[in-house]
C-alpha cells in the first residue's frame, strides 16, 4: 500500500474510532517513517484512550524527541503522567482503611496534586 494511502486509512480508523486497526496501522506508518511525527502523536493517544499509560509515555516521549519544539506531545506527556499520578494514589486508598493515617494521606496527596494542577 502506497505511503499516503496508510497514513489516509490510519487516519480515517483513528477518527471512526476503531483503535485497534488505527494502532495496527499507524505502527507500519512508524516503520516505514520513523520520523514522522504525527502517528506517534496518535499512538500515545490511543494507548491513553486505552489505558495503556505506559506505551502512551513511550509514544509522546518519542514526540518530544523527534520534534521538541513541538507543544502537543510534551502536553499529552505531561498529562499522561498525571493520569498515572492520580492512578497511583487511587490504587493505594485500596490499601488503607478509610478512617486510618495512610488513607488521610494519600487524600491529602490527591488533593494537593489537584489544588496544583488548578492554580
Amino acid at each position: 500500500m502506497e505511503f499516503t494511502a496508510l497514513v489516509e486509512r490510519a487516519s480515517s480508523q483513528y477518527e471512526a474510532g476503531l483503535l485497534t486497526e488505527a494502532e495496527a496501522s499507524y505502527r507500519k506508518v512508524t516503520q516505514l517513517r520513523p520520523d514522522y511525527y504525527e502517528p506517534w502523536l496518535k499512538l500515545g493517544n490511543i494507548y491513553v484512550r486505552t489505558g495503556q499509560l505506559e506505551a502512551a509515555v513511550r509514544m509522546f516521549t518519542k514526540c518530544t524527541e523527534l520534534r521538541p519544539d513541538e507543544v502537543r506531545g510534551w502536553s499529552n506527556l505531561s498529562l499522561t503522567r498525571l493520569k498515572q499520578s492520580l492512578a497511583v494514589l487511587d490504587e493505594a486508598q485500596h490499601h488503607f482503611p478509610n478512617d486510618s493515617a495512610g488513607a488521610a494521606v494519600l487524600r491529602n496527596s490527591r488533593q494537593s496534586l489537584i489544588k496544583h494542577l488548578v492554580r
